[in-house]
Protein backbone atom coordinates (compact mmCIF):
# COMPACT_ATOMS: atom_id res chain seq x y z
CA UNK A 1 0.00 0.00 0.00
CA UNK A 2 1.42 3.47 -0.70
CA UNK A 3 1.13 5.82 2.12
CA UNK A 4 -0.89 8.86 1.05
CA UNK A 5 2.31 11.52 1.89
CA UNK A 6 4.18 9.35 -0.28
CA UNK A 7 1.67 9.73 -3.18
CA UNK A 8 1.19 13.38 -2.80
CA UNK A 9 5.34 13.93 -2.70
CA UNK A 10 4.84 12.01 -6.25
CA UNK A 11 1.92 14.01 -7.42
CA UNK A 12 3.96 17.01 -6.48
CA UNK A 13 7.42 15.98 -8.57
CA UNK A 14 5.27 15.00 -11.60
CA UNK A 15 3.29 18.11 -11.31
CA UNK A 16 6.79 19.91 -10.92
CA UNK A 17 8.37 18.67 -13.65
CA UNK A 18 5.95 19.75 -16.02
CA UNK A 19 5.35 22.76 -14.99
CA UNK A 20 9.56 24.10 -15.55
CA UNK A 21 8.88 23.49 -18.99
CA UNK A 22 5.53 25.03 -19.79
CA UNK A 23 3.57 27.75 -19.54
CA UNK A 24 0.47 26.64 -18.36
CA UNK A 25 -0.21 22.96 -16.93
CA UNK A 26 -3.93 20.91 -17.26
CA UNK A 27 -4.71 18.67 -14.52
CA UNK A 28 -7.34 15.87 -15.20
CA UNK A 29 -8.70 14.13 -11.77
CA UNK A 30 -10.60 11.46 -11.90
CA UNK A 31 -14.37 11.57 -12.22
CA UNK A 32 -16.39 13.69 -9.43
CA UNK A 33 -14.21 16.15 -6.45
CA UNK A 34 -14.92 13.48 -4.43
CA UNK A 35 -12.94 10.42 -5.91
CA UNK A 36 -10.59 9.29 -3.43
CA UNK A 37 -12.32 10.30 -0.42
CA UNK A 38 -11.68 6.56 0.95
CA UNK A 39 -7.89 7.14 1.42
CA UNK A 40 -8.25 10.47 2.32
CA UNK A 41 -7.21 12.02 -0.69
CA UNK A 42 -10.09 13.50 -3.03
CA UNK A 43 -9.67 15.71 -6.42
CA UNK A 44 -10.27 18.43 -4.27
CA UNK A 45 -7.65 18.08 -2.08
CA UNK A 46 -4.86 17.10 -4.90
CA UNK A 47 -6.44 20.16 -6.13
CA UNK A 48 -5.83 21.83 -3.12
CA UNK A 49 -2.30 20.71 -2.45
CA UNK A 50 -1.23 21.60 -6.20
CA UNK A 51 -2.69 25.25 -5.75
CA UNK A 52 -4.74 24.88 -8.80
CA UNK A 53 -8.47 26.00 -9.45
CA UNK A 54 -10.84 23.98 -10.76
CA UNK A 55 -13.52 24.23 -14.15
CA UNK A 56 -15.76 21.52 -13.26
CA UNK A 57 -17.67 19.06 -15.72
CA UNK A 58 -20.99 18.22 -16.09
CA UNK A 59 -23.29 16.41 -18.99
CA UNK A 60 -25.42 18.73 -20.20
CA UNK A 61 -29.35 19.17 -19.22
CA UNK A 62 -30.63 20.37 -15.78
CA UNK A 63 -31.41 18.61 -13.27
CA UNK A 64 -28.56 16.27 -13.10
CA UNK A 65 -26.31 18.84 -14.35
CA UNK A 66 -27.32 21.24 -11.83
CA UNK A 67 -27.25 18.57 -8.75
CA UNK A 68 -23.89 16.88 -10.18
CA UNK A 69 -22.08 20.69 -10.22
CA UNK A 70 -23.38 22.06 -6.64
CA UNK A 71 -22.16 18.27 -5.27
CA UNK A 72 -18.86 19.06 -6.73
CA UNK A 73 -18.66 22.64 -6.12
CA UNK A 74 -19.60 22.25 -2.28
CA UNK A 75 -16.54 19.67 -2.06
CA UNK A 76 -14.44 22.48 -3.62
CA UNK A 77 -15.53 25.16 -1.44
CA UNK A 78 -15.35 22.63 1.87
CA UNK A 79 -11.34 21.93 0.77
CA UNK A 80 -10.70 25.67 -0.65
CA UNK A 81 -10.52 25.14 -4.10
CA UNK A 82 -11.63 28.14 -6.55
CA UNK A 83 -13.88 27.07 -8.91
CA UNK A 84 -13.25 29.08 -12.32
CA UNK A 85 -15.67 27.75 -14.82
CA UNK A 86 -17.99 25.21 -15.67
CA UNK A 87 -18.04 22.31 -18.89
CA UNK A 88 -21.26 21.10 -19.82
CA UNK A 89 -20.74 18.47 -22.89
CA UNK A 90 -23.87 16.87 -24.76
CA UNK A 91 -26.17 20.34 -24.17
CA UNK A 92 -29.02 20.22 -26.69
CA UNK A 93 -30.99 23.10 -27.99
CA UNK A 94 -33.73 22.93 -26.02
CA UNK A 95 -31.60 23.17 -22.68
CA UNK A 96 -29.12 25.31 -23.69
CA UNK A 97 -31.22 28.61 -22.48
CA UNK A 98 -30.56 27.10 -18.86
CA UNK A 99 -26.50 27.54 -19.03
CA UNK A 100 -26.71 30.82 -17.39
CA UNK A 101 -28.87 29.75 -14.57
CA UNK A 102 -26.75 26.72 -13.96
CA UNK A 103 -23.64 29.07 -13.19
CA UNK A 104 -25.61 32.11 -11.46
CA UNK A 105 -26.69 29.09 -9.20
CA UNK A 106 -23.51 27.72 -7.87
CA UNK A 107 -23.10 31.70 -7.26
CA UNK A 108 -19.71 31.20 -8.70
Amino acid sequence: MIAREDQLKAMWKSYETVAKVSDAVILEGTGHTGVGSVVDLNNAQVAKRLNADMILVANGGLGSAYDDLALNYLMCQRWGVKVIGIILNKVNDASSSSIIFLWQGLDC
